[in-house]
């Protein structure tokens, strides 16, 4: 029952006030509430700092799925081409977006020439624009290949106006960014998209490095980048069998309990090999060659024969005898030429050789113990050791006549920081510090609020509850004798007569009236129905006004005294 009366009162009270005073009613509490609420958005809203200005549609959702991803809130511009985060997060968040190439439309195309005015142009203002065209478009068409993040491209034109460009050849040079596989399976075709961009430039003159300072592709007769190449291509051998060796044992004792290390050697040297084979069971007589000779010689002599005896003057000796030979000679010759077969090789090898793979297996060994159980003896822990050694020696594809050389051994692990360790507890300046500037919108909202009420909401409910005080007044005075009149009180006039004049009640609605909202509507209902008790409440409510009206009463003629 008190609900409803109160809900009557309530009613009531709202009937009496009027149209006009309803409506201003309504007025200040939406102007209090939109005012409120207003204040409560937007100052609660985060501030935030323009990220990146000027994009296009494709970079701002680029942009937006990045940021999205990363779990950073963000907020895109009416026009659609800035971006912006909150204050403290945009240097993190242009780091992402770097990592990730973004963003990618500079303004660095063919729409350069739609900036360039046709007054004052030069000749080589237009072939600065051209070239920066060029290059802008390359960058944008490289972008396109799958996993290149970023590129940039630098090039040499020839000057087609001076007379010395006749043995000049134009050049280029690109920069990109990417993963490590995609950025060496890209490098070749980037160089040939270059190269067949710009007219009379070969592919030997494109060079294409990484962004981590990678030399990818260049010119093949540069004697100075074979080293690199060299320790390039070790390392990705050593990876390649890392990764091999991984995968086959990682099912076996499980991630994070084993390290594997590979070191390799190879040849790259360029090695050219000659070979002719012949096969003697193919022979075919081709021609044959007979000489035959035959010789008969004799030589006969009568000479004496010499001896000291012809110088002594003795008597005569006795003439010897001559010598007589004779020789007879018979030679016969036979040649025969046979065809054979014959087969020639020719062997040149540009790529690489291994000479030799070290491999090193660190394995945990309280996982080998783990796996075979409690009380596992030394011969079980080693056997197992030699069984890794054997899978790891096969995946890596180890040769014993190349002298590789593989060794596994089973260690304890140094104890790693847990990290999911439990922080301490933090102090309340903490805790205070992190929500400080939650703290400082809330206190904001509610200051805010506090004057929205003061100096909004108060004012319109005193002049409303101003105007109901005054006209319930003045209803209750017609109802007085006298028309509206009041007869003055003995102990309330001065001595200027026993007849006091009129007191008019009904007074200026637009007189300034100071007085409390809910004492004078307190006093005005509680006051007694008696004269002399409202000319009192009159004279406590305004007794500037009720001075006057004494002294008008004083001056009027004594035919109005009743």
């Amino acid at each position: 029952m008190q609900i409803l009366d109160i809900l009557k009162k309530l009613r009531g009270g709202l009937a009496a006030l009027g149209t006009r005073r309803l409506a201003v009613l309504a007025l200040a509490g939406l102007f209090v509430f939109v005012a409120v609420g207003a204040s409560g958005y937007l100052l609660s809203r985060p501030q935030r700092e323009v990220l990146y200005s000027g994009l296009d549609q494709e970079d701002v959702t680029r942009i937006g799925t990045v940021l999205s991803d990363a779990g950073m809130d963000f907020d895109v511009s009416v026009t659609g081409d800035a971006v912006s985060v909150a204050n403290g997060v945009g240097a993190k968040a242009r780091m992402i977006l770097a990592r990730k190439g973004l963003p990618r439309s500079d303004s660095a195309g063919y729409e350069l020439f739609d900036k360039l005015g046709s007054l004052g142009l030069t000749t080589f203002m237009q072939q600065v624009t051209k070239v920066r065209a060029l290059e802008g478009e390359l960058a944008r068409t490289i972008q396109q290949i799958d996993g290149v993040r970023a590129a940039r491209v630098h090039l040499a034109m020839r000057n087609e106006a001076s007379f010395r460009s006749a043995g000049e050849k134009p050049t280029a040079s690109v920069v990109i960014r990417a993963d490590r596989n995609t950025a060496k399976l890209a490098a070749n075709a980037i160089r040939h998209l270059v190269a067949a961009a710009i007219p009379g430039l070969s592919t030997s003159q494109v060079a294409v490095m990484s962004a981590e300072g990678i030399l990818l592709t260049s010119n093949d007769d540069s004697m100075s980048a074979a080293p690199e190449k060299l320790i390039s291509l070790e390392r990705e051998v050593a990876a390649d069998i890392e990764a091999r060796i991984s995968k086959t044992i990682a099912p076996y004792l499980g991630l994070g309990q084993f390290t594997v290390s590979v070191s390799a050697k190879l040849n790259a040297d360029r090695r050219q090999i000659n070979e002719t084979e012949f096969d003697p069971a193919s022979k075919v007589e081709r021609s044959t060659r007979t000489i035959k000779e035959s010789g008969e010689a004799e030589n006969a002599s009568g000479a004496d024969a010499i001896s000291v005896e012809q110088n002594v003057p003795v008597e005569e000796s006795p003439k010897a005898n001559g010598d007589n030979s004779r020789e007879k000679k018979d030679r016969k010759e036979e040649l025969t030429n046979y065809e054979i077969n014959s087969k020639s090789v020719s062997t040149t090898s540009e790529g690489y050789g291994i000479d030799h793979l070290s491999v090193a297996i660190v394995v945990n060994r309280e996982q080998i113990i783990k796996m075979l159980g409690d009380g596992a003896s030394e011969e079980a822990v080693e056997k197992k050791v030699l069984e890794i050694g054997r899978l790891s020696s096969s995946a890596a594809g180890l040769a014993k006549d190349r002298g590789d050389v593989i060794e596994v051994s089973a260690v304890a692990f140094a104890p790693e920081m847990d990290p999911l360790t439990e922080i301490g507890d933090r102090s309340v300046m903490e805790v205070l510090n992190g929500y400080l500037g939650n703290i400082i919108n809330a206190t904001a909202l509610i200051v805010v609020s506090l004057l929205v009420l003061l100096l909004g909401f108060r004012p319109a409910l005193r002049m409303i509850l101003n105007e109901r005080s005054l006209s319930s007044i003045t209803d209750e005075a017609q109802l007085l004798p006298g028309n509206g009149t009041v007869r003055a009180i003995g102990d309330l006039t001065t001595p200027i007569g026993a007849h006091a004049s009129e007191i008019p009640l009904t007074m200026d609605p637009h007189s300034e009236v100071e007085q409390t909202d809910p004492i004078v509507d307190s006093l005005i209902r509680g006051a007694a129905h008696d004269p002399k008790d409202r000319l009192i409440k009159i004279v406590e409510i305004d007794p500037d006004r009720a001075v006057q009206v004494l002294k008008q009463w004083l001056n009027e003629p004594q035919g109005r005294a009743a």
